[in-house]
């Protein structure tokens, strides 16, 4: 109930600043694009942009009931309820790496090869845009992340396994998260830098 009362309060903000009206109208222009196919968009800025949205929830536990409810029924083999489910979760976190690579495993076995392709590639659009060139390797430059599940699904793609994990404060005072990771192709062991200020704040 609290909850449905704060995104209730969030959402008649908006009507009524002119800033959250345009931050909601930025979101939903860059989402509406991407759904209409075009992958070549700043993945960066829709991540940002659904974070300053009404709608903007981070590592909750209803997200990852979407998460599971996809993975089992992929498990299970039944690409049909996979792929309802990856398509009620992409309808309120757009910008989860995760849901779009399940939405693209579905179709790939219901034989819809373009609509499989399309999520994949926007499935790695979101998760290159967590870590810019620069960014990452000191708290100087964090990565941005919006989440933490993407953060994971980051460092899948980028072949790092995270090991332990702690919070610090980077610079500026920003709340960062720092994984120690191995590199999995080379063995190597470096820290990584992520900006979570926004998740810590969404929960608040």
């Amino acid at each position: 109930m609290k909850r449905r009362s704060l995104k209730a309060l969030l959402l008649l903000a908006v009507l009524w600043c002119p800033g959250l009206l345009a931050a909601e109208a930025s979101w939903t222009a860059l989402r509406d694009r991407v759904a209409a196919g075009d992958t070549g968009v700043d993945f960066r800025a829709l991540r940002l942009a659904f974070a300053a949205s009404a709608g903007y929830e981070a590592d909750t536990a209803a997200l990852r009931e979407w998460q599971q409810r996809v993975s089992e029924a992929l498990a299970e083999s039944n690409f049909e309820a996979a792929d309802k489910a990856a398509t009620a979760w992409l309808a309120v976190e757009y910008v989860n790496p995760f849901a779009h690579l399940g939405a693209a495993r579905a179709q790939d076995a219901l034989g819809v090869p373009a609509a499989a392709t399309f999520h994949r590639k926007v499935a790695e659009g979101l998760m290159d845009s967590l870590c810019q060139r620069g960014e990452g390797q000191t708290p100087d430059a964090p990565c941005v992340a919006i989440s933490v599940a993407e953060v994971y699904s980051y460092l899948a793609r980028r072949r790092l396994e995270p090991g332990a994990s702690h919070e610090a404060e980077c610079a500026g005072g920003v709340a960062c998260l720092v994984f120690e990771v191995r590199e999995q192709d080379s063995g190597n062991l470096l820290d990584l830098y992520f900006d979570i200020s926004r998740p810590l704040a969404a929960r608040r």
